[in-house]
């Protein structure tokens, strides 16, 4: 049964990786501070330019991994928790708006608005690099 189990969620993510065509991830130094926090609203803004480069991932094997990786997430209830942005992760379908993941320190992050807690810090260490 747990074979099962594992081998459903496990094709579940492929297809829903198999939407998402490309990923673009916006970043800059997870170690810049601050004055106030950066909102993923407000980080283009703040990092775009200079300060900020940019990852694009066409391969479905990177793509995967993003995705695999946000869809292990859970959702966070409280609403007191943000997010200070030092990546933005635009995930474009086959149609329709991308949808966006902001990332800061830690395992909190922001998708579509809305807060979600990664089960490991594999994708922040990522961005890190």
């Amino acid at each position: 049964m747990i074979t099962w189990l594992w081998l459903f969620m496990s094709l579940s993510s492929q297809n829903r990786s198999k939407n998402i065509t490309r990923v673009v991830a916006l970043r800059t130094s997870f170690y810049l501070e601050t004055p106030t926090r950066i909102s993923c609203d407000e980080f283009e803004q703040q990092w775009g330019g200079v300060d900020c480069d940019s990852l694009i991932l066409n391969r479905q094997e990177a793509i995967e991994f993003v995705v695999h990786e946000i869809n292990k997430s859970k959702a966070v209830d409280d609403l007191n928790i943000g997010v200070d942005v030092r990546a933005k992760v635009y995930l474009y379908k086959k149609a329709g708006q991308p949808d966006v993941a902001c990332f800061g320190f830690g395992r909190y992050f922001s998708y579509n608005g809305h807060m979600r807690a990664l089960a490991s810090d594999s994708l922040v260490n990522w961005l890190q690099r």
